[in-house]
């Protein structure tokens, strides 16, 4: 049976830390504005049962939805450049066309992103750790000059994960 929990404070929702590959990702973390953490699903197995159609067994497979980041572009656009560059390594060819070509080296495109969830004042409580992170999607960058007062500029990223942790 579960343990029924003696903190009954809420986790809040505008108390995170980003935290990507620092030597390559350092602005993608900075501008972090929001994040979505993935859905999980658990698909069940069909099994065919006397005059019924199917009847659904518990699954065997994980299904991991994409981690969505919200991340705010600042005025050198240097956020939205780490992750089109990252998006770019991801379709480069890796093999050597020709005598005078030179390969570009082999690196690991995947990234571990770590999402630090804070009390509301600043301790950490948990860590969601996704393990070999690549992206798959880079949202619009809108912009509008009929508005009466700026917008922050910002774009979604998603990734696709092999699976979490929260320690």
């Amino acid at each position: 049976m579960a343990k029924l929990t003696s903190n009954i404070n809420y986790l809040q929702s505008t108390q995170f830390k980003v935290i990507i590959d620092r030597k390559q990702f350092a602005n993608l973390e900075f501008f972090a504005q929001s994040f979505s953490h993935p859905g999980v699903t658990l698909t069940s197995a069909p099994m065919a049962y006397k005059r019924i159609a199917s009847v659904g067994l518990p699954g065997d497979t994980l299904t991991i939805d994409e981690l969505q980041l919200q991340i705010i572009v600042d005025e050198n656009m240097q956020s939205y450049i780490e992750m089109y560059n990252w998006a770019e390594l991801l379709t480069q060819e890796r093999t050597n066309l020709g005598p005078d070509v030179v390969p570009i080296p082999k690196v690991s495109h995947e990234a571990d992103i770590s999402i630090l969830l804070m009390t509301n004042s600043n301790k950490l409580v948990k860590t969601i750790r996704y393990i070999d992170c690549v992206p798959t999607g880079l949202g619009n960058l809108n912009f509008a000059s009929s508005t009466n007062e700026p917008q922050m500029v910002t774009f979604n990223a998603s990734f696709r994960s092999e699976y979490f942790i929260i320690t």
